[in-house]
Parts: structure tokens; sequence; C-alpha cells
């Protein structure tokens, strides 16, 4: 099953635009932990405070996740890790990751004070560690807080990889879904010609979703184009080999190239049967005068208007072509995993 919502670590506020966006066009929610309840992030732009408001979730780690993450860090500071874990290894403040204490439970502060992770309580009651360790320990309180049930994401992927490679010494980290899903969503942006659709214009598409009469319709374009990329991405990290993997990628791109077309192919025809936007557009304009020229008539019978076609055509038969039309256009919609990212660029052919 598709997971739909994320987990975002290790800060408390997510500090990438780009990953703001990201979750815009992906995820239904985007939690991130928080020390206590009541905690409200600080975004400094308005775009990126309206973007939380939209599909962010405040969540204080409960009792029984933070007593699995105290199972997990019993086993971490017992390994034999690299000196650069250590705080004593801190040489200058830029080192220093700071941790609110309200995270964890007392006694997992202990056995990393004890293992040497974690120097003494700062003035603000934060506890002091070096990079590596806090980054650590933020990604093992992430992978309880997430559970099966919300995909994990981070803005701090380089300093994760460096990471991998200090506790694999140095060999390469394995290909991961998280990476494979960026990637791939990268890949389509650039097929359907949506990467420079600005943060600005996703909110509009999520506030949308939120509250047009058709939102259920645009959550829907949205989820089946997130099991688009989940599926590809499961596959290619399945994959056994970098030839299989290579593959499955250059299927990806070309079944995606080939959704476009035929999405867009599939809507010109739609609205060729019906009738063209031009036409439509007229006989419109047409049944607004007819109806103005009745307006202060006592009876006022459905009038007919002249299309641009030289055809007769009444108001209701073209509020019946245009019910007909979206309705088709909605199902074509349906169809096509790339719908969401043609609807989010102000897809054509829409009345």
């Amino acid at each position: 099953m598709t997971m739909r919502s994320a987990l975002y670590y290790p800060h408390t506020e997510i500090r990438s635009g780009k990953l703001m966006k990201t979750a815009l066009m992906l995820w239904d929610r985007i939690h991130v932990i928080v020390p206590f309840d009541g905690y409200v992030p600080n975004y400094q732009s308005k775009e990126a405070k309206r973007s939380f408001e939209l599909i962010g979730n405040c969540h204080c780690p409960t009792e029984d996740e933070k007593k699995h993450t105290h199972e997990l860090v019993e086993d971490f500071a017992t390994r034999g890790l690299p000196e650069s874990f250590s705080y004593f290894s801190v040489q200058s403040p830029e080192e220093i990751y700071e941790v609110y204490p309200q995270k964890l439970l007392p006694k997992t502060w202990t056995v990393l004070e004890q293992a040497g992770l974690a120097g003494k309580p700062l003035a603000n009651a934060d506890y002091p560690m070096a990079n590596a360790a806090g980054l650590s320990l933020m990604s093992l309180l992430a992978d309880c807080c997430a559970g099966d049930t919300l995909v994990r994401v981070t803005d701090r992927s380089a300093a994760y990889a460096s990471l991998a490679g200090l506790m694999t010494e140095s060999s390469p980290s394995p290909l991961n879904a998280m990476d494979t899903r960026e990637s791939l969503l990268a890949e389509t942006l650039k097929i359907a010609d949506a990467d420079s659709i600005p943060l600005s214009k996703w909110i509009k598409f999520r506030e949308r979703e939120v509250g047009a009469a058709d939102g259920h319709q645009v959550r829907a374009l949205r989820h089946r184009f997130v099991e688009h990329l989940e599926a590809y991405a499961g596959r290619i990290v399945g994959a056994k080999t970098g030839a299989a993997r290579k593959e499955m990628e250059l299927q990806f791109r070309e079944d995606s190239r080939d959704d476009l077309r035929a999405l867009r192919e599939a809507l010109k025809l739609e609205a060729g049967q019906v009738l063209s936007t031009k036409e439509i557009w007229f006989s419109a304009l047409a049944g607004i005068a007819a109806i103005g020229s009745l307006a202060f008539s006592s009876v006022m019978p459905m009038p007919d208007v002249v299309t641009s076609t030289g055809g007769v055509a009444s108001i209701g038969g073209l509020l019946a072509s245009r019910y007909k039309y979206v309705s088709a256009r909605r199902k074509v919609l349906r169809d096509h995993p790339l719908s969401y990212l043609y609807e989010a660029g102000g897809g054509l052919f829409r009345l």
C-alpha cells in the first residue's frame, strides 16, 4: 500500500524550499518532530508559512516512541563508533548539534552522556552533541515516529550520505527509496515541463484541493501520481543489478512521456467530439445576449442561439455539451498518472 503522508527530520522546521514544494506536490500531510505540544514552527517567509498551514502537522513523540528510541540508542551508544561521533571531538561551535531534551526520555540522555555522545545541558537546556551523533539520533527518533505509515523525508541528504559512509567504512551506500523517488520526480517534472512551476502556484493548487468543489478529484489525481512514482521507485530499489536498474529508469522515462502524449491526444479528441473551445465560448456569449434581450419579458423561454458554424443551439444544449465535455475530461484525467502535473500547470481545454 502506498504511504500518503511523510515525516520530516531532523529539524523542527523544514529548511529547504525545494522540499516544501515537493511536499505540496506529493503528500497529504508532512509531520515534523517537535519537543512539546503547542510548539509553533518559525517560518520566515509567507509562502513557507502558508505551505505548512496547508499540509504541516507538529508531532510530539509519544511515550511509546520515546521508549522505542531509547532501546535503539542503547544499542547505538555501545557500538564502536568513529571518533567524530564523540562530543569531546568537537573543535568549534559550528560542529555542535543541539537537541531539545523533551524529545527523549531522561534515561536516554543519561546513556548518551555516559557514552560520551552528549555533553551536559547548555544554558538553553538543550543537549549538545557532535553533528554526526546528533543527526544519527534524530534519524533513530524519526524511524520510531514514522513507523509503517509515514514516508521519511529530509533536506539533509548529503549529511546523511556522509554518515552512511562513516558507518560502513567508505563502502558505497545502498540505493534508497527516498533518493530514487526524488530522482524520478525531478525527471517527471522535466518531461511534463512542470519543473518551473513556482511554490506560489503549488500553494494555490493545494488550496484548490482543500477548498474547491472539485478538490477531491484533484486529490485523487495526486494519489495516482504518487502511486506511479512509488511503484517505479520500489522496482528500481529492488533491482538486482545496475543494468536492470538502468533499464527500469529508461522504462520509467518512456512510460511517462507516452502517458503525457496520450493524455494530450485524448483531451483534444474529447474536446473535438463535443465542440471546439471557440464554438462553446461564441455560443455562450450569444446565449447571454439573447437572455439579456428577454430580461424584461413576462415570459422567458429558453432561447436559441446561432453558433459560429451557423447551426442553432439552445442554452440548454450548450450546458449539456459542457457537462458532457467536463465528464469526459475527468475520465481522461483519471486514466493518466501525469494528469496531476498537467492540471497543476493549468492544462488546456479547461471549461
